[in-house]
């Protein structure tokens, strides 16, 4: 399955991020990281697995109260050595061909008929012209939170 606009919700940490990209994975069309990839980043037809019990209507009202999408930098880590801990901008000049080539098969692993659709979130250091170079139809979502509630929050939490 080809992948076609995927969502992409980026913002620094304590912006808001997780509370919209778990609002947006309640949608029943979009396929999101689970913690499965953390363990296994090579076997991403895994995680369509977990949404494919997900849409079971008893057993995925279970399940979901389990697995919450994340951001999952392993999974990154294992088709780009260092994208979790980059000191810098990731830009398009980081993207090689085998890179692109590599992160697109996996992630169309990801997608199904019904959750087709692919929404990923990603924090800290920018990384958005390396991924519109992966994905250049891809709709970014910047979120932006005052300052002053950042540094509040980030006061709040050990």
């Amino acid at each position: 399955m080809e992948i076609v606009k995927p969502i992409i919700i980026v913002g620094t940490g304590r912006s808001g991020t997780t509370i919209f990209h778990r609002i947006l994975a309640q949608y029943p069309h979009v396929t999101w990281f689970t913690k499965i990839l953390e363990f296994f980043p090579d076997k991403p037809r895994l995680n369509r697995y977990l949404h494919y019990i997900m849409d079971v209507p008893l057993l995925g009202r279970l399940v979901k109260t389990k697995i919450k999408p994340g951001e999952v930098y392993p999974f990154w880590d294992y088709y780009y050595r260092g994208f979790s801990g980059t000191i810098r901008d990731l830009s398009p000049e980081d993207v090689t061909i085998k890179v692109k080539k590599d992160i697109r098969h996996a992630f169309q692993k990801l997608l199904s008929k019904k959750r087709h659709r692919l929404l990923i979130k990603i924090t800290g250091w920018p990384r958005i012209g390396f991924l519109k170079e992966i994905f250049p139809d891809a709709k970014f979502i910047n979120v932006i939170r005052d300052g002053r509630a950042v540094a509040y929050s980030l006061m709040n939490v050990p």
